[in-house]
């Protein structure tokens, strides 16, 4: 809902406060180069927050089609974070 909210409720806005950064141009040419799979190393690598990135993909040239196969394909790393955090909580020492 993020990602539409931003493309179509608040695009100028956002693009307004985007582009204040070197980086929102740099995800820009990548998401126009790769799509769905920049998303997903993106979401991988914690350089962003989850909601800013969304937020930032939605004024970019990103298809909903790419950031949905983006986010898909992230969902396996998410379960395997969220296993490792819960083995750690019963681990004592």
């Amino acid at each position: 809902m993020a990602f539409l909210i931003g493309r179509y409720l608040f695009g100028d806005f956002i693009y307004s406060r985007a582009i204040r950064y070197k980086i929102f141009f740099a995800l820009d040419r990548a998401v126009v180069a790769e799509g769905a799979w920049m998303l997903f190393l993106l979401r991988s690598s914690f350089i962003l927050p989850h909601s800013i990135l969304t937020y930032c993909c939605a004024v970019t040239e990103m298809s909903i089609k790419q950031f949905i196969i983006g986010n898909t394909a992230w969902l396996p790393v998410s379960v395997i974070y969220v296993y490792i955090g819960s083995s750690a909580a019963t681990l004592q020492g």
